[in-house]
């Protein structure tokens, strides 16, 4: 076992002047040309005890490689708060109690969160095992803040299976359109055309209990959640269906993932005068 090297006295007050001034454990031993344990034991031994790691990961650029606002979920009170709170309900997950990450195979879903999180963490292309598989990009966060702030929220660990739709101290009523409209980004479905399109959503039994009995505010029919495999599902059928749905989604004042929008607003998918005001234009030819 080999013996600690002896500090000068120069050396303890530099270590101890970098780490107050905001560097690492880690930095300090390898600008001094040191181990790592031995800055820490010298600055303990010295009475310095370390940061909440809260401290050191936000706001400090020589100690956080990527920035971010780490209070982004602290309370709900914006459309963009709500709509990226759905998106992760439905397609993020949480890992070791101190990462938060989305996959999806919509690029555009992961530069809106990036943005919303003012982060400068890069989007990463997650790996193909096979041609037949869509290509998908994926967005991971470290910050024990954000996930704690995600888990009081209701976004949780293993959440496949005991996800519940969020109460209205979680999520205001009125922004719960924007929270459904991430949602259904995330996890819905549109298909068919014409007549015979619908729309559906998968996910827990009381969660989507809860989005049923939310749509029914804009006309849709109460339905039951009906098993899908290891989750549940709740689908409506109709354009007059799709037009109450599309006129929930405006209210949620955001326009969300193009590809699903324009989906809705295909040819003949649901009644022309549904049609007029669409953010991303009218798809039917003879809509004047």
């Amino acid at each position: 076992m080999g013996v600690m090297k002896k500090l000068t006295a120069i050396q303890q007050a530099r270590i101890i002047r970098s780490y107050s001034a905001g560097d690492t454990d880690e930095r300090i031993a390898h600008q001094m040309g040191l181990a790592r344990p031995t800055v820490t034991r010298t600055r303990l031994r010295l009475g310095v005890k370390g940061r909440p790691r809260e401290l050191y990961m936000c706001g400090k650029a020589n100690a956080r490689r990527h920035r971010i606002n780490e209070t982004f979920f602290d309370t709900i009170k914006t459309i963009e708060a709500a709509y990226c709170l759905g998106l992760l309900y439905a397609d993020g997950w949480i890992m070791k109690q101190d990462a938060v990450g989305l996959s999806s195979i919509d690029y555009e879903l992961l530069v809106r969160l990036k943005r919303a999180l003012a982060t400068t963490v890069p989007i990463s292309p997650c790996k193909r095992y096979s041609l037949q598989h869509s290509p998908s990009w994926s967005l991971v966060v470290c910050s024990r803040k954000l996930v704690r702030a995600l888990i009081a929220l209701g976004c949780v660990q293993r959440k496949s299976s005991i996800l519940r739709f969020p109460a209205a101290t979680l999520v205001p009523v009125k922004l719960r359109p924007a929270f459904v409209h991430g949602y259904w980004d995330g996890d819905g479905c549109v298909t068919g055309i014409a007549r015979n399109i619908s729309f559906n959503f998968v996910g827990t039994l009381h969660f989507l209990s809860g989005i049923a009995a939310e749509l029914t505010t804009v006309g849709l029919p109460s339905i039951v959640p009906r098993p899908h495999g290891n989750v549940y599902r709740i689908e409506y059928h109709g354009r007059g269906s799709v037009y109450r749905f599309v006129t929930y989604l405006r209210a949620s004042g955001t326009t969300g993932l193009k590809r699903k929008w324009r989906r809705l607003h295909a040819k003949n998918a649901a009644p022309i005068y549904a049609l007029r005001g669409s953010p991303f234009g009218c798809c039917t030819p003879r809509c004047p």
